[in-house]
């Protein structure tokens, strides 16, 4: 599943990118968005180009060599995303250590776009590709002739998983504090598999080899997601992907960023222009996170699966950067959707006791000092959103910031310098050696 960005760098562009772009006819919202912008962080982490459905709890982008935070920089691919999974593709002798199997890349021979990726695997030959459903993902693996085909899955730590099948794997692995679960069916037939496990910097990592017939159809990878349980992930599967047409579902996930995207339509500017603004709408799209599954969700605040009452649940808000220009984004261009992300605040202040900063799947990410929730939910009432429970919300508002802490990645009741603050509307800096215990969550 997704992890968060920095929506505060969308403009900072690697502007290599927009290179492949220059001069090509554009018919539509979506034709001008370059998910490579931003592959250079100039100021924080930068952003991947991320296949996804708007709001959707999955998306996917190639697995890049680690300690490169610039990604557009990276030389080699890793693997790609399969829910809580790793996935590979490789030829030649089996290699279970991503350093070993990863691949070199040039974006050259690449196509990013919101609703699907294609790269060239250029130390295999594989041609490899992708595209989305909401809780889902199909990849495609292109071997050369008479090459010894094979996927690799991995997951690593508090983790588990299996054959489900001759052609179908599944497991799980616990991230943010809550099992995350997937489900993942191949299109060509398995001569044969292998279980292997290893440790990697203490942590054990667990893994499974499918090998496929020397030549043939590329192979399809169908991958359903779920934070309710393994038998929802293969729900979400069937009813989104039930077959092996690639190009359908590649097909409306296009129609699906067009629609989002012609929310606002431009007039003039130049082509540069419009790549930039399509970028960053689309980028404005990418959480918060509707984890709804057949109307019900998992909640990582008090853990419990919920009835969703008719009304999607979402998560991964980074409420401190997202409160002045996001969500009141959110609320011109699609004020119902974001009806139901302020209704997921009150709901996680009913599971848990406290209206969250930074919501995540888990549970309160406490980014950054203050109280942005607060702001965010001023602002749609100010602008005449009664479609939440307002009292409700107040109540939670007011009890966190009277009772809690605001301090910076910190949880737990007040501390003196909460309370200094309270009194006086201000942090106090502290004495040269002087220093305040604030409890850990």
């Amino acid at each position: 599943m997704r992890k968060p960005w920095n929506i505060s760098i969308w403009l900072f562009a690697a502007l290599g990118s927009l290179a492949p772009l220059w001069g090509q006819p554009r018919s539509q919202p979506v034709d001008y968005v370059d998910p490579n912008i931003g592959g250079i962080g100039q100021l924080l982490a930068a952003t991947s180009p991320t296949v996804h459905l708007p709001y959707a709890m999955v998306g996917a982008a190639p697995l890049t060599t680690p300690g490169i935070r610039d990604r557009y920089l990276a030389d080699k691919i890793h693997g790609f995303p399969a829910g809580p999974a790793t996935l590979m593709a490789a030829t030649g002798p089996l290699e279970t250590v991503p350093s070993r199997y990863a691949s070199e890349f040039d974006h050259d021979l690449e196509t990013a776009t919101p609703y699907y990726y294609s790269v060239l695997l250029e130390k295999y030959g594989i041609d490899a590709d992708f595209t989305v459903g909401e809780r889902s993902v199909y990849y495609r693996f292109a071997f050369p002739r008479q090459a010894a085909r094979r996927l690799l899955w991995s997951v690593r730590g508090d983790a588990g998983l299996k054959l489900a099948g001759k052609n179908a794997v599944e497991g799980f692995q616990v991230d943010e504090g809550i099992r995350k679960y997937f489900y993942a069916e191949v299109s060509q037939p398995v001569v044969s598999s292998q279980v292997w496990q290893r440790s990697d910097g203490g942590r054990d990592v667990s893994g499974v080899a499918m090998e496929f017939e020397a030549q043939g159809e590329p192979v399809g990878v169908r991958v359903g997601v779920s934070l309710i349980g393994g038998e929802q992930a293969r729900r979400n599967l069937a009813r989104e992907i039930p077959d092996w047409n690639f190009d359908r579902l590649k097909t409306q996930a296009r129609a699906s960023w067009n629609r989002a995207l012609g929310r606002i339509a431009v007039e003039g500017g130049s082509q540069d222009e419009r790549t930039i603004f399509y970028t960053a709408l689309y980028r404005s799209m990418a959480r918060p996170v509707d984890i709804t599954e057949e109307g019900r969700y998992y909640s990582g605040y008090d853990r419990k699966v919920h009835d969703a009452g008719g009304h999607a649940f979402y998560v991964d808000d980074d409420t401190w950067g997202n409160w002045r220009s996001l969500a009141p984004l959110q609320l011109i261009l699609d004020p119902a959707r974001r009806d139901d992300m302020l209704r997921s605040y009150v709901r996680m202040y009913e599971q848990s006791g406290s209206i969250p900063r930074a919501p995540g799947a888990g549970g309160d990410n406490l980014y950054m000092i203050g109280y942005d929730a607060a702001s965010m939910i001023a602002d749609a009432y100010a602008k005449g959103r009664r479609e939440f429970e307002l009292e409700k919300a107040y109540e939670g508002l007011k009890k966190r910031a009277m009772e809690g802490t605001n301090l910076p990645w910190r949880g737990g009741p007040l501390t003196a310098l909460d309370r200094f603050y309270l009194e006086k509307g201000f942090y106090p800096a502290l004495a040269k050696g002087e220093t305040e215990t604030v409890p850990e969550v």
